[in-house]
């Protein structure tokens, strides 16, 4: 959290946002990711596979322990 708060975001984000925000476009919202259809289908398959990962590892880390204990 410290490392967050002394780094600085990269010029060309930080003018790339300022004209989105003239242009009325939203940065980094889930409703300009799920607005385009182009993008809709890709970013929910993404968001259920890195839930599926997390779940997996959660449940190895848990079981692991009683699959290793006999």
């Amino acid at each position: 959290m410290f490392i967050q708060l002394k780094l600085k975001e990269p010029e060309k984000w930080v003018k790339a946002r300022e004209a989105g925000r003239v242009a009325g476009v939203a940065f980094g919202s889930y409703a300009s990711l799920f607005g385009v259809a182009r993008w809709r289908r890709s970013a929910l398959l993404g968001m259920v596979l890195c839930v599926a990962g997390v779940i997996g590892l959660w449940g190895i880390g848990f079981f692991s322990r009683s699959w290793s204990a006999g």
